[in-house]
């Protein structure tokens, strides 16, 4: 299945010809990673697959999925966006807490500076230069 945006911005539309053989291909790999062997309803998973146009905002977003119905792709892009817009970002709930307890140990009240310790602190955590007790 695949979708791409028309004129208006809506409707279907087979995928740009430029990426037929590449999507199609990538979503037989991705299938097969998934569900193995499987097809139709003995799959354990779905993926939806976009292809759009990178920083540029000239041209549609195509996609393709490993079978799921199209009203079931809006579904998943609907509860997608709620998540992305309303979820908060753990990153920055643990960098606050951080900061916070710094502030405790080091006897510092500066938001700014005690934010960049966290975050430098984060990083290297991150990176692997330290470890934790």
């Amino acid at each position: 299945m695949s979708q791409q945006q028309d004129d208006s911005g809506f409707g279907p539309n087979p995928i740009d010809p430029r990426y037929v053989e590449r999507m199609n291909r990538l979503a037989k790999y991705l299938d097969s990673q998934f569900n193995g062997l499987a097809k139709g309803p003995a799959r354990k998973v779905g993926f939806v697959l976009l292809c759009f146009p990178f920083l540029h905002g000239d041209g549609p977003v195509n996609y393709i999925s490993n079978g799921i119905d199209r009203n079931d792709v809006a579904r998943l892009f609907e509860e997608q966006i709620y998540r992305l817009r309303n979820q908060t970002n753990d990153d920055a709930i643990l960098l606050a807490f951080m900061a916070a307890k710094l502030g405790e140990v080091l006897g510092n009240d500066d938001p700014d500076a005690l934010l960049t310790v966290a975050k430098i602190a984060m990083l290297a955590y991150r990176e692997g230069v330290i470890h934790s007790a």
